[in-house]
């Protein structure tokens, strides 16, 4: 099996915003630059640091990999942030150093009329090294385009079981595996209020809350779309189900789980509530460059994820 991001500096990503900026704006706009955090992490340190209320983003990147990615806040603000370039070493005896080095950055980008969001962004140019050599013949024979699964790190070890859980409003199992995931806010406030476990779970970070139903939306679209796969059916995008998006496969994985689609309308907790949308079923990866034995380079739509595109490349399931 190939390996990739044995170390954060295997998987490099960038941003390729939409539009370009402008010399002056409503918002600012910044490079962060950052290792060994997810985004989320990053932006709530930049908060706390600056003391800035609201900083936006186009995606969450994840945090074993070295990342680059647009954040904006309001212009008015601008006066609070100074030039900052934090790390932090971290070593254990079992991994050379750097290896959990805490890295950040910021670098000024320009100026917008609109907040950073996920519409700001093209896509991503993807720097990757993986265990495999990488032939020439190999690189000229792949074929671009797969199979637009989710992938590994929208799931991670339990999040969409977690998202399950919500939906199921089963928020004891949601929250006893919150708390096995070492979340500290979540074990306090069980200690606290015993059994308030939808207090508890009010207490995530909204993004934090969404990653986990959306774990499991996304989880039930990778299921369809094999589906689909699988009896050589292709079609152009698949609903990616919600509260008020249906799809019969989609119906039938959710029955499965003794939920359906109106499941996802949350009044227990309102921000819990997830729409649905379309996703195409199938992408393709662009401008694929080989930039020597173990190292490929190549853009990706927003939404796609280039493990998915590694996998495709080295294996023929799916």
């Amino acid at each position: 099996m190939v390996l990739i991001k044995q170390k954060p500096e295997d998987f490099l990503v960038e941003e390729v915003p939409l539009y370009d900026p402008k010399e002056q704006g409503k918002y600012v706009y910044f490079w962060l630059t950052k290792k060994n955090w997810n985004t989320v992490q990053a932006v709530e340190y930049l908060k706390k640091y600056f003391g800035i209320n609201k900083i936006t983003f186009a995606g969450s990147k994840d945090r074993k990999a070295i990342t680059k990615q647009l954040i904006s806040f309001p212009s008015s603000e601008e006066n609070k942030v100074t030039k900052l370039e934090f790390k932090e070493a971290s070593i254990s005896k079992s991994s050379e150093f750097g290896l959990h080095e805490k890295y950040i950055k910021l670098e000024k980008y320009g100026y917008g009329d609109e907040p950073i969001s996920l519409g700001s962004l093209k896509g991503n140019i993807f720097t990757i090294k993986v265990s495999e050599k990488l032939l020439d013949e190999k690189i000229k024979k792949i074929n671009p385009e797969f199979l637009n699964l989710f992938g590994e790190q929208r799931f991670s070890e339990n999040n969409h079981i977690i998202g399950k859980y919500i939906f199921q409003r089963k928020f004891d199992k949601a929250v006893s595996l919150l708390i096995d995931q070492n979340n500290p806010e979540i074990k306090e406030h069980i200690e606290k209020y015993s059994n308030d476990y939808i207090g508890a779970i009010r207490k995530l970070h909204k993004k934090v809350l969404m990653l986990y139903l959306h774990a499991y939306q996304s989880y039930i679209w990778n299921e369809t779309a094999i589906f689909f796969k699988k009896r050589s059916i292709k079609k152009d995008k698949i609903a990616l189900v919600g509260f008020d998006t249906y799809d019969e496969i989609s119906h039938e994985l959710l029955t499965r789980d003794n939920l359906e689609e109106r499941s996802f309308v949350m009044k227990e907790i309102p921000d819990a509530t997830i729409e649905g949308e379309k996703r195409k079923m199938y992408e393709q990866a662009q401008n694929l460059e080989r930039i020597d034995d173990h190292t490929i380079k190549f853009f990706l739509n927003k939404g796609t994820y280039a493990t998915t595109f590694i996998e495709h490349i080295f294996s023929e399931k799916i």
